[in-house]
């Protein structure tokens, strides 16, 4: 998910709208995360082939390392010196930890293992509790403080995009 979006100016051509600040490019990858999580759903309910899931599984996996990636490298660090409760990061990191366990199970699975829906499963409990920790409790004590939060969003979407494109190249033929 981009952090800008083409919109046609006076002369009918794309143009970039403004980058977003960097908490709501963070929660629309929690939405598009859920909404990966939906369709894998979907799929399970229409009985998709494997492929179908495992794909699917795959580019979530992807988007959530990204979005892990870029939590660690850029926000929590520039969070952990301005909100009131640094330990709530501390927890974020942790919760960062077992969704990185999922992962990496869910990678080196087929859709065909048994235990493969179990773990998608898991992964969105896991995804669901710390989306709840970071939108009720970090996002409100960061959107407090004078971080530039603009800024940083520039910097995380260009971040994330050289992530997904690393994401890219290792599963493209």
């Amino acid at each position: 998910m981009a952090a800008t979006s083409a919109r046609a100016n006076p002369a009918g051509t794309p143009r970039a709208a403004p980058l977003t600040d960097a908490v709501t490019l963070l929660k629309a990858d929690h939405v598009e995360a859920r909404q990966l999580f939906e369709r894998f759903d979907e799929l399970c309910a229409l009985h998709a082939d494997a492929d179908s899931r495992q794909s699917l599984i795959e580019n979530l996996c992807a988007v959530l390392t990204a979005h892990t990636m870029i939590e660690e490298e850029l926000f929590y660090p520039a969070a952990r010196k301005s909100i009131a409760d640094p330990r709530l990061l501390d927890r974020a990191l942790e919760e960062h930890g077992r969704a990185k366990e999922l992962i990496a199970q869910l990678v080196d699975a087929s859709a065909g293992d048994p235990l493969f829906n179990t773990r998608v499963r898991l992964l969105r409990d896991a995804i669901d509790q710390h989306v709840t920790d970071e939108e009720d409790l970090v996002f409100p004590q960061v959107q407090r403080t004078q971080l530039d939060l603009q800024a940083m969003a520039s910097k995380m979407a260009a971040r994330k995009e050289e992530i997904l494109e690393v994401k890219r190249s290792e599963v493209a033929p």
